[in-house]
């Protein structure tokens, strides 16, 4: 009887025993099959955002060229300025402001007395000029 009991003990244990490993079984499929899902999502947005990246270092790229390109041109443009404008002697001697004399009055002026001026400032100072004329030279020769 002993024996019996003891028999039907361990069916019903190894009974309760087989369906908490199919419950835990199940569980752990559903789990898999969801891991393997978001693994799935997660790699196709991984890859979508690695073309993202890719796309937007191209274009990266390419503003960076166009800022070079546009860099360069203003720079032309700035040297052209530069080189199209005439000097300050030119403009004061085209337009007969002062004389080839004054201006080397001006020169020496500035030479011997290790001045820092401009020949305008030089001329100004010599009384040659008045700081209207060299307010009008300076728009025809600075851009600014």
């Amino acid at each position: 009887m002993q024996l019996i009991i003891i028999l039907t003990l361990i069916f019903i244990i190894s009974v309760a025993d087989f369906f908490i490993y199919i419950k835990i079984k199940e569980k752990f499929q559903r789990q898999s099959e969801e891991s393997g899902s978001n693994i799935e999502k997660l790699t196709s947005t991984y890859n979508s955002l690695q073309q993202e990246v890719k796309r937007l270092k191209e274009e990266l790229e390419e503003l960076e060229g166009k800022y070079v390109r546009l860099k360069n041109k203003e720079v032309d443009k700035r040297i052209e300025q530069r080189t199209s404008r005439p000097s300050e002697i030119e403009v004061l001697l085209g337009e007969k402001l002062v004389s080839p004399e004054d201006i080397k009055k001006a020169k020496e002026f500035i030479q011997n007395n290790n001045s820092p001026f401009s020949i305008l400032d030089a001329l100004v100072l010599l009384g040659k000029i008045d700081l209207k004329t060299s307010d009008y030279v300076k728009t025809k020769t600075h851009p600014e």
